[in-house]
């Protein structure tokens, strides 16, 4: 009876312990789990906010505070895309070749005066050919389409054509915009031009030249500005395209070149009685006594002839700066 009685109680401690322990194996899932949970959610959580951190300045600075903000290169990528008959890096049925290219171009303003070396990238071709020709009208057709499906319109002051040096062939460009982003469409054909002046005979190659050039020009920030508004050469307007180099104090300095084509030379203005005006233009060094005249700054003219034949610092080398210029007496 005893036996019986102490194999009765041990199961029945044995039954308690062995419920406890799956009481605990089942409070230790539930913690796991819920850990898990836990985990989970702030990793997604993290991740998301680390997301948003990361993307929203990419955002901001790949569209330059607009969403519509299209660069030069998208621009002219946007035109090869949609154009059947640019095809970059493959020649055509000619043997012409795209090609992409960095670009300067002039671009005329509402004032009258032309900003010269307004910088971006175009789509460019040489075409080397001996029967087969590009159709500059029916190209002109499809990218006029295509800037203009991409809002652009037309600009007619920034369209015209022009003889390189009197000599070569008629060189003609369309210029469109959008905002601060220009372009000008350039068009060139050597063989008719030999044509016309009786050069074709025995001539087997000839070249077309065609260019979609696109920059950026934002007017209203341009340097040149506070020159341009006092009128600075007025007989200038529409006969030259200007540049900027510098402007140091009551001085200013650039490059012009004729417009629209082709001799160019430096410039320096000084502002005096709160005016700009252009003192000198000039294709060397200045003469010494009109820089001492106009008491011009080394920093702006580094180098000045004494007479026809010594510099006043001596021969400066590519890339060497002058010395230091001694007071004049």
């Amino acid at each position: 009876m005893e036996d019986t009685e102490i194999s009765y109680t041990e199961k029945s401690q044995a039954s308690k312990e062995s419920a406890k322990k799956q009481n605990w194996w089942k409070v230790g899932f539930f913690i796991t789990l819920l850990l898990l949970v836990v985990i989970l959610f702030s990793s997604g959580y993290l991740l998301i906010f680390s997301k948003q951190r990361i993307e929203v300045p990419q955002k901001e600075e790949s569209q330059e505070g607009s969403e519509d903000y299209c660069s030069e290169s998208c621009v002219l990528e946007d035109i090869v895309k949609n154009s059947p008959t640019i095809d970059i890096g493959r020649p055509g049925a000619s043997g012409h070749m795209w090609s992409y290219e960095d670009s300067d171009f002039n671009w005329k303003r509402e004032d009258g005066y032309v900003r010269g070396e307004v910088k971006g990238r175009e789509i460019q071709l040489y075409d080397r050919y001996e029967n087969p020709k590009l159709d500059f009208n029916s190209l002109n057709r499809e990218i006029s389409n295509i800037l203009d499906s991409l809002g652009f319109t037309r600009n007619d002051s920034n369209s015209y054509s022009y003889d390189s040096f009197d000599s070569g062939p008629l060189i003609n460009i369309i210029g469109f915009e959008k905002d601060e982003m220009k372009c000008l469409v350039e068009w060139r054909d050597f063989h008719e031009y030999f044509y016309q002046t009786g050069q074709l005979a025995g001539l087997k190659y000839s070249t077309q030249i065609y260019s979609i050039a696109c920059g950026i020009y934002k007017e209203s920030e341009d340097p040149l500005n506070e020159l341009f508004e006092d009128d600075f050469d007025p007989e200038a307007k529409n006969k030259s395209s200007y540049s900027l180099d510098k402007i140091i104090g009551d001085f200013a300095a650039g490059s012009v070149r004729a417009f629209p084509c082709c001799s160019g030379a430096s410039w320096i203005a000084k502002k005096e009685n709160n005016r700009w005006n252009v003192i000198l233009t000039l294709q060397e060094a200045p003469s010494c006594e009109l820089v001492d005249k106009y008491q011009i700054p080394k920093d702006v003219v580094d180098n000045c002839y004494e007479d026809s034949e010594n510099l006043r610092y001596g021969e400066i080398q590519p890339g060497e700066m002058p010395p230091e210029r001694s007071p004049t007496p």
